[in-house]
């Protein structure tokens, strides 16, 4: 018997396809949201400055950012569930694949529009993500996320 929220064998694949999904949205509106130089989310200024001071991508330091939140989990007697473990990998990797991808832009009114896109395309992805509903481990309940 099959509720709702129980996971089912079809569940799951959906599940990870839609947070899969999710997060290739996200970092892909992050990607956008470089390329239109028309500013960032607190955590990713700071992603974006240590990328420019370091040798490291854009991306690799939203991992290496993510990995070291969830280090300062272990004093908390937290553990990650599936969706933060995979936030925490994929978000940059989706980053630095979007910024692979999209030319660097000079017409303000390409920016803007890539802005609001990118605006959009970020929510769209959050709901993807959150709407997924991994459990942490063997319980139903919505995982934590380490944050982008």
């Amino acid at each position: 018997m099959s509720t709702e929220n129980s996971p089912g064998k079809g569940r799951w694949a959906r599940r990870y396809g839609q947070l899969l999904v999710g997060l290739a949205f996200f970092g892909f509106s992050l990607a956008v949201l470089i390329r239109a130089e028309l500013g960032l989310p607190p955590w990713d200024v700071l992603h974006q400055g240590v990328a420019e001071r370091t040798p490291f991508t854009f991306g690799t330091v939203v991992i290496i950012a993510s990995l070291f939140v969830m280090l300062l989990w272990i004093p908390l007697r937290q553990r990650p569930g599936p969706g933060t473990v995979a936030n925490a990998l994929l978000v940059g990797l989706f980053v630095d694949l979007g910024l692979w991808i999209l030319p660097e832009v000079s017409h303000l009114g390409v920016r803007v529009a890539m802005l609001v896109g990118a605006v959009l395309l970020m929510v769209a992805g959050l709901v993807a993500e959150g709407w997924c509903v991994l459990p942490p481990d063997d319980e139903e309940q919505p995982p934590a996320v380490a944050p982008h």
